[in-house]
């Protein structure tokens, strides 16, 4: 994961709007552990879309992983307000 940071930089460098970079920035620093480095790219994404399903559900798992459990229980439940089948097979 830490190899794909330097391309995320270089496409949120060209496109601080850029979605899918800006969430999958969170992913990577999620993966490599820095949760709360993660938590600040999610919110990030959540300034582009605020009613994002799957940024809000990653938020909330990251937040579950730092012991944050009301802010976690609060993130899942907006994310599934936003899209009820978010979970579904």
């Amino acid at each position: 994961m830490k190899k794909h940071v330097p391309s995320l930089d270089q496409v949120i460098g060209t496109d601080r709007s850029n979605l899918s970079a800006l969430e999958n920035k969170g992913n990577a620093y999620y993966y490599l552990g820095s949760h709360e480095v993660a938590l600040r790219w999610y919110d990030r994404a959540l300034e582009v879309s605020p009613v994002n399903a799957s940024v809000l559900y990653e938020k909330g798992y990251t937040l579950r992983k730092m012991q944050r459990y009301e802010d976690a229980i609060k993130s899942f439940d907006q994310a599934l307000a936003v899209d009820p089948d978010l979970l579904s097979p």
